[in-house]
C-alpha cells in the first residue's frame, strides 16, 4: 500500500472534522452569513469523512482495491484536508484562549470579524474543496477525470489566494510528503476512549447512529437528465423530443441552519426541554453547492471566489454523470399496468390529442409528464374519498349510490385513466428515457405506479363504467387556463413553486422546513371581476400547511400548469367566512350551497373558491379552527374601560425560558420552535395606566397548540441585542414577587406580591428569522407605541417626549419622558409623567435639568398584605402612581434648550445663572440687598408673547418667580452686568405651570400677584448682553438639535 495512505488516520480525520464543527456550531447562531456558511461546509466535510470511516471500517481492503493513482490522488486530498481543519483549529482556539468562557454569547464581540474574514473565507473555500475532492475519490469515475478536476479546484484556490494576498493575509497549507498523524489506518467498531476527548467521541459516535447514511441519501434530490443533455446543459427529453434547457445545480434555494439550532421535546405546558444540539442536516452531494449561485452574485465575492465555485460545481456535475451511469445500471421498479383498466381506442386517441396539443406551446420533460400524472391521481383519490358509498344504512336497505354519485366515480375513472395514460404510455413508453431517470423520478414513477393500481383496485368489475359513459366524460389532460393565470414563460411547473405540492404522498407534499396538513381540489375564480371565470371540476389544488421556524398556518392555491401558486397566512378573517357557509350548510338554510363561493385576497390578486363537497370543507375549517380556539389570549380585548392593540406580532425560529438573574438556561431546558411572539398594548382612560403583555403561541402544526401570556411593564424591560445578531435577549418583572417583611402588629407576616424593576424575574431569549424583525421587535419593547414630540440621542442620554392625554372626565393633557439607560450590554428605558405645574432645577453650566418630583407607575398585584401565601396564581390587578426624581444630562445647550422648549407651548430662548434677582418697592429708602442668593434666570417666547421665569434655591419657600416682559422695557443700568425693568406685576410659587410660564401654589397668598421693579444682576457682563439679545430677538435663540 502507498506510504501516504498507510499513515493516514481516517479515525483521527473524522474526529477533528466533527470537534471543529460542534465548536464552530456553538457560535454560528449570532455569527455574520460567512461563519454560517463555514459552519455548513464543515458540516458537509465531517459527513463525507464519515462516511469514508464506515466504508473502511466495514471493508478492511478498501483501500487495497485502489490503484496506486487512485491512492496517491487520495492520500493527497487527505493530506491537505488535515492541513486545512488545523489552520481552522488554530484560528478558534486563538479566540477562545481570550476567557470567552462557553463561547455562546460573547464569542463575536471578542472576533474582529473584518480583520478575520479573509481567513473565513479561504478556509471555506477550501473546505469545499475538500469535501467535492473526497467525495470523487470515492466514486467510480476515472482517474484522469479525477486528477484533472483536482488540478481545475487547486488552480482556482491559487487564484483565489493571489487575488486577496493584497487585501488579507492568507492560511497557506504547506504541502508534506508525510501525513502529521502517524497512526494506521484501521477498523473501528465504536469510539472508547477514555480520555479528555472522551465525552466528544462518544457524542460523535451518538449523533452518527442516529444520521441516515449517506450512500442512502446522497442522490435524493437529484433533478436532471440524461447523460448526453449534461454534456449539451439540456435536461432529460421528452418522449416527443422536446428539450428543456437542464436546471443548475447552483439554482436551488440556500440552506438554513436556523431550524435545527434547538432540540425540542414535550415537558412543560409551552416550552419544551432541549438536547445536546444537533448536527446540521448534510445536503446531497449532488447539490452540495446549492447556493452557490446566490455566493458569486454578492459583492463581496471577487474573482478568485467565482473561479473556485465553479470548479467546484463543474467537479460536482462531473460527479452527477457518474451517478446517472450508475443508475442507468440499476432496474426501475415500479408496478405493471392493469391491461384489465386500459382505455380504448377512441378513449386512447382523446388522450394522444391532448398531450400532442399541449407540445405545441410547452415543452415538456419527463419530470413534467409525472407531475401532470400525479395531478389527475390526486384529483381522481379525492374524488372517490368523497363519493357516496354503498351503505345498508338506506331506509331501502338499497347497496346502489345515488346517479350524481355515479357520475362522480366515472369522472374520477376516467381521471385515473389519464394518470395511468401519462405514466404508461408516455413516461415508460420509451425504453431509453428509463435508463436516464433520476433518483426523484424513479421514487415519482415507483409511488405513481403503486397510486394507479391501488385507486384501481376500489372499482369492481361491475362499477367500471361503460366506455360509453367515459366518453362523455372530461377527458382533456389539460386544465382550463383564465386570463389572469399568464403564462409566464415555457417551463411547466417553473421555479419549483408547484412542483413540491404536487406529490403523491402527502406526507412528500411542500420541502424540508414544510408540513402539508390537508389538501384537495377546488373550483376558484382568478382575478378581478373583469377577468374571472366560472370553473367546473376543480381545477385548482387548494392546501393547508405550516413552515418550521413560523406558527401560522398557511393557504396555499396553486394550478396544474405552474403558473399561478398563491400563497399566505391563513387568519381569523378567513376562518369567519368558511364558518358561515358550512353552518348555513348544516343548518339547511335555504338558498345556501356548500359551492358558495368565498374570497381569498393574496397581495394584488383576489381569488374566489368554492368547495365541491361538505367534508372538504369541513376538514379545511377543522385545523386553523382549533388552533385559533387554542391561541385565543394574543387576541386584543376592548372593553368599556380599557382598548387593546398589537405593537408587534411575527414568528420566532426559536424561543428559551432563562434565568432572569443569570440569563443561563434553566434546567432542564425549556424550549418552544415556530412560535409566534405578540405585544399588545392595553390603553385605559389615563394614560398613566397603560400596560403591555406579550403572548406566545405555539405553532399550528402542533396536535394540541396553546399559548401563554406574560404581564410587561411600559418601563424597565431590560433588551440585550447585538447590532447584526437575530437574537434578543429580554427579561423583566411581572408582579408575581413574593415579599414579607411586614407584618401585621402582631409579628404575623403579611405576603404581598409586588412589581420590582431592579429584580427581574422573567428572562426569555428568542432567535427571530432575520435581523431586520428583531431590531422590530426591540423598537417595540423600548418605544411607546405614539409618535414622540421631540427626540435626542446623544452620548449622555438619550429619549423620547410625548404629548399624552388622559379620556375621562377630566381629559388632561401632559407629558411623557422616556430616558434610555444602558447597564452592561443591556438597554432599558424609564418613563415619567409630567403635569402642566411642576418644579425643576435647571443646570446651565452643567447642562442638566432635574425635576424633584415626577411621576411614573407602580403596577400592583391582585394579592397584597395578606396573611396567607397565594393558593392561586397571582396577576396583575391595577396601577398606582408613585413620585420619583429625573435627572436627565445633555452633551450641548441647544439639545437641552430644545427638550425643556417640547414640554411647553413655549420656546425657552435663554437661561443663565444670575447672582441676584431682587424686586424693589416704591419708597424713599434704598431696598436691602436680598437674601435670596443666586436664581436660574429664563426667557420664554410664544409668539408675541414673552415671560421671564427664575427660581432660587429650595431654601427659598415660594422659589418661583414669573412676570411678563415687553420688549425695549429694560431701564439702562449704571452697572454693566445689570438689567433693569421698572414697576411689572410678578408672581411667586412654589411650582410653576408649563402651560402658560407662570407660578402656581404660593406658600403665602400674598406672592400670588406683586407689582414691582425688578433687578437681575449676572455674573458677567456677556450673559447680560445675551439676555438683552434674546428679549429683542437678536439671534441668540433656540435651535432644534434633538433627533
Amino acid at each position: 500500500m502507498d506510504s501516504s495512505i498507510e499513515e493516514v488516520d481516517i479515525l483521527g480525520l473524522a474526529k477533528l472534522a466533527w470537534d471543529l464543527y460542534h465548536t464552530c456550531y456553538l457560535v454560528a447562531r449570532d455569527a455574520p452569513d460567512g461563519f454560517r456558511q463555514l459552519v455548513n461546509e464543515l458540516a458537509n466535510l465531517q459527513e463525507v469523512l464519515r462516511n469514508l470511516r464506515d466504508d473502511v471500517n466495514s471493508n478492511a481492503s478498501f483501500f487495497d482495491q485502489l490503484d496506486e493513482g487512485r491512492k496517491q490522488i487520495f492520500g493527497r486530498c487527505l493530506r491537505s484536508c488535515f492541513m486545512t481543519l488545523n489552520k481552522l483549529n488554530e484560528l478558534i482556539t486563538k479566540y477562545q484562549s481570550l476567557g470567552i468562557g462557553d463561547g455562546k454569547q460573547l464569542f463575536w464581540q471578542k472576533v474582529k470579524w473584518v480583520s478575520q474574514r479573509g481567513h473565513i473565507e479561504e478556509l471555506r473555500s477550501k473546505t469545499m474543496v475538500h469535501t467535492c475532492n473526497i467525495r470523487l475519490c470515492m466514486s467510480s469515475i476515472e482517474n484522469s477525470s479525477l486528477a484533472r478536476l483536482e488540478k481545475s479546484m487547486m488552480d482556482a484556490l491559487e487564484k483565489e489566494y493571489f487575488s486577496s494576498s493584497f487585501d488579507t493575509p492568507q492560511l497557506r497549507d504547506e504541502e508534506s510528503p508525510i501525513f502529521p498523524l502517524n497512526i494506521k489506518n484501521y477498523r473501528v467498531a465504536e469510539l472508547e476512549d477514555t480520555s479528555d476527548t472522551g465525552d466528544a467521541r462518544a457524542t460523535y459516535s451518538r449523533v452518527n447512529s442516529q444520521r441516515p447514511s449517506l450512500a442512502s441519501n446522497w442522490t435524493r434530490h437529484i433533478s436532471t437528465s440524461s447523460e448526453s443533455t449534461l454534456v449539451s446543459g439540456q435536461s432529460d427529453g421528452s418522449v416527443y423530443g422536446a428539450n428543456t434547457p437542464i436546471t443548475p445545480l447552483v439554482s436551488v434555494t440556500k440552506r438554513s441552519m436556523s431550524p435545527t439550532m434547538i432540540n425540542q421535546t414535550t415537558t412543560d405546558p409551552l416550552f419544551t426541554e432541549r438536547g445536546a444540539p444537533p448536527v446540521t442536516k448534510t445536503e446531497d452531494p449532488l447539490e452540495l453547492h446549492k447556493s452557490l449561485a446566490e455566493r458569486v452574485e454578492t459583492p463581496q465575492r471577487n474573482s478568485g471566489h467565482t473561479d473556485v465555485m465553479e470548479a467546484v460545481e463543474n467537479a460536482m456535475q462531473q460527479l452527477q454523470q457518474v451517478r446517472l451511469q450508475e443508475q442507468s445500471r440499476r432496474p426501475l421498479r415500479f408496478e405493471p399496468q392493469d391491461k384489465f383498466h386500459k382505455p380504448d381506442a377512441d378513449i386512447n386517441k382523446a388522450f394522444e390529442r391532448s398531450a400532442y396539443n399541449e407540445l405545441k406551446v410547452r415543452r415538456l420533460n419527463t419530470r413534467d409528464w409525472l407531475l401532470v400524472a400525479v395531478w389527475w391521481l390526486l384529483k381522481a383519490r379525492t374524488t372517490l374519498n368523497n363519493c357516496e358509498k354503498p351503505s345498508f344504512a338506506d331506509a331501502r336497505g338499497s347497496l346502489s349510490p345515488s346517479t350524481d354519485s355515479r357520475s362522480t366515480s366515472h369522472q374520477a375513472y376516467a381521471d385515473l385513466m389519464k394518470s395511468s395514460y401519462i405514466l404508461y404510455e408516455i413516461v415508460l413508453k420509451d425504453e431509453n428515457s428509463r435508463a436516464v431517470l433520476t433518483d426523484e423520478n424513479r421514487k415519482l414513477i415507483a409511488d405513481l405506479s403503486e397510486g394507479i393500481k391501488e385507486e384501481f383496485s376500489q372499482f369492481s368489475a361491475v362499477d367500471i363504467p361503460e366506455n360509453s359513459a367515459l366518453r362523455s366524460q372530461n377527458l382533456d389532460i389539460w386544465e382550463v387556463l383564465q386570463p389572469e393565470e399568464n403564462l409566464e414563460n415555457n417551463d411547466l411547473f417553473d421555479g419549483q413553486k408547484n412542483a413540491r405540492w404536487i406529490t403523491v404522498e402527502q406526507e412528500d407534499a411542500g420541502d424540508e422546513e414544510e408540513k402539508v396538513h390537508f389538501r384537495t381540489f377546488v373550483n376558484a375564480g382568478i382575478g378581478g371581476k373583469k377577468f374571472r371565470m366560472r370553473t367546473k371540476g376543480a381545477p385548482y389544488m387548494l392546501l393547508l400547511s405550516t413552515r418550521d421556524g413560523e406558527s401560522e398556518p398557511k393557504v396555499t392555491i396553486c394550478n396544474q400548469s405552474g403558473t399561478l401558486c398563491l400563497q399566505r397566512d391563513f387568519v381569523p378573517d378567513d376562518l369567519t367566512q368558511l364558518m358561515r357557509i358550512s353552518n348555513a350548510t348544516l343548518s339547511g338554510m335555504p338558498g345556501v350551497k356548500i359551492s358558495e363561493p368565498v374570497s381569498l385576497m393574496f397581495e394584488h390578486m383576489s381569488v374566489s373558491i368554492s368547495f365541491q363537497y361538505e367534508a372538504d370543507l369541513v376538514h379545511f375549517i377543522n385545523i386553523p379552527k382549533a388552533y385559533f380556539n387554542a391561541v385565543w389570549q394574543r387576541q386584543p380585548v376592548d372593553s368599556d374601560q380599557s382598548s387593546e392593540s398589537v405593537l408587534f406580532k411575527n414568528s420566532v425560529e426559536t424561543l428559551e425560558q432563562m434565568k432572569a438573574s443569570t440569563m443561563k438556561s434553566v434546567n432542564p431546558p425549556l424550549v418552544q420552535k415556530s412560535c409566534e411572539v405578540r405585544i399588545l398594548e392595553r390603553s385605559f382612560g389615563e394614560a398613566w395606566r397603560s400596560i403591555r403583555r406579550m403572548v406566545i403561541s405555539s405553532s399550528a402544526a402542533e396536535k394540541a397548540p396553546r399559548c401563554i401570556e406574560f404581564f410587561m411593564p411600559m418601563s424597565r424591560v431590560q433588551v440585550s441585542r447585538d447590532e447584526h445578531s437575530r437574537q434578543v435577549l429580554i427579561k423583566w418583572s411581572d408582579t408575581c414577587q413574593e415579599r414579607s417583611g411586614k407584618t401585621d402588629g402582631n409579628y404575623n407576616p403579611l405576603y404581598s406580591y409586588v412589581y420590582d424593576d431592579n429584580s427581574p424575574n422573567i428572562g426569555l431569549s428568542l432567535n427571530f428569522r432575520s435581523q431586520q424583525i428583531a431590531e422590530n421587535f426591540e423598537k417595540a419593547v423600548l418605544n411607546l407605541s405614539i409618535q414622540p414630540t421631540f427626540s435626542w440621542s446623544q452620548t449622555s442620554s438619550s429619549g423620547h417626549v410625548y404629548d399624552v392625554s388622559d379620556t375621562g372626565a377630566e381629559q388632561k393633557q401632559y407629558k411623557a419622558i422616556q430616558l434610555f439607560r444602558t447597564r452592561l450590554t443591556w438597554k432599558y428605558c424609564d418613563l415619567y409623567y409630567l403635569y402642566r405645574d411642576t418644579d425643576y432645577v435647571y443646570d446651565h453650566s452643567n447642562l442638566r435639568v432635574r425635576f424633584p418630583q415626577i411621576n411614573h407607575t407602580d403596577y400592583i398585584s391582585s394579592l397584597v398584605d395578606k396573611l396567607y401565601r397565594a393558593d392561586t396564581p397571582v396577576v396583575f390587578s391595577h396601577c398606582a402612581k408613585k413620585l420619583a426624581s429625573l435627572q436627565a444630562d445633555f452633551s450641548d445647550e441647544a439639545t437641552l434648550r430644545g427638550f425643556m422648549s417640547s414640554l411647553t407651548p413655549y420656546e425657552l430662548l435663554f437661561s443663565r445663572r444670575a447672582l441676584s434677582l431682587v424686586a424693589k418697592s416704591k419708597s424713599l429708602f434704598s431696598s436691602k440687598k436680598s437674601k435670596k442668593g443666586d436664581a436660574e434666570v429664563q426667557i420664554w417666547r410664544k409668539g408675541n408673547s414673552i415671560q421671564l421665569a427664575a427660581r432660587w434655591d429650595d431654601e427659598v419657600p415660594d422659589k418661583w418667580f414669573t412676570m411678563p416682559v415687553v420688549s425695549g422695557k429694560i431701564d439702562p443700568s449704571k452697572d454693566s452686568n445689570q438689567a433693569g425693568f421698572p414697576s411689572t406685576e410678578y408672581s411667586r410659587g412654589t411650582l410653576i405651570d408649563l402651560a402658560n410660564i407662570v407660578s402656581r401654589s404660593p406658600r403665602s397668598a400674598s406672592m400670588a400677584r406683586k407689582e414691582r421693579s425688578v433687578t437681575i444682576t449676572f455674573k458677567s457682563v456677556r450673559d447680560r448682553d445675551e439676555f438683552v439679545a434674546a428679549l429683542e430677538g437678536e439671534g441668540y435663540g433656540y435651535t432644534n438639535h434633538g433627533i
